[in-house]
């Protein structure tokens, strides 16, 4: 008998959403602030995540970045042109330094490596193992997955204003389906990871 995608996909989110407020109240506890808890958090959940998909779950994720040229530029056309103008951003600023440059980096780097692999390499390939190869689920694998990474953002509620939060929701479900896109098209797990990798290292730096 086949489980039902929709409940078995919002469990393992509710899982790990219960895992990450319970390190956030040791962090707490621990007087622990600060935007590199990133550096904590994100590593911690992405080895737990690893060892669920290793020992229970069993989805093949493919990381690395290898497409021809020509599948390159017609897929990911505007997130380079996006990564061309970031660049040139980054590097018209003249006040950076080295140290911010490398933490920037590796707090994008942490976040980007975990969301991808638990919203797209997880969730999306959980609910689609567990339903009908259909346009329909593939649909409603895109969409819930994309839902619940915005939802997720809503933890930022503590350090921002409402307004705030739900635009950043509102982005995080828009981005989450182009995720989703990218990864179905691509089969590969790189490509979904570098985009936000440098969107977000580029929201830190600047």
């Amino acid at each position: 008998m086949r489980k039902n995608p929709f409940l078995t996909t919002v469990a393992i989110w509710l899982g790990l959403m219960a895992v990450f407020v319970l390190l956030h109240f040791f962090y707490l506890l621990g007087h622990f602030t600060g935007a590199n808890r990133v550096l904590v958090t994100d590593p911690l959940l992405l080895l737990l995540l690893w060892g669920l998909n290793h020992y229970l779950l069993k989805f093949k994720i493919n990381f690395n970045l290898q497409l021809k040229f020509r599948q390159i530029c017609q897929i990911n056309s505007l997130p380079l042109i996006l990564a061309f103008f970031f660049i040139i951003a980054i590097i018209s600023q003249q006040t950076y330094t080295a140290a911010h440059f490398i933490d920037s980096l590796w707090l994008a780097l942490a976040a980007a490596l975990f969301e991808e692999f638990f919203f797209r390499g997880i969730l999306l390939n959980n609910f689609l193992a567990k339903s009908a190869n259909t346009y329909r689920n593939y649909l409603m694998a895109v969409f819930l997955s994309s839902f619940l990474f915005g939802l997720t953002h809503l933890v930022n509620l503590a350090a921002q204003s409402w307004s705030a939060t739900l635009l950043q929701m509102a982005n995080a479900f828009v981005l989450g389906i182009m995720l989703a896109a990218l990864y179905l098209r691509t089969g590969k797990l790189g490509w979904p990871i570098f985009l936000p990798l440098y969107f977000r290292f580029y929201w830190d730096f600047a």
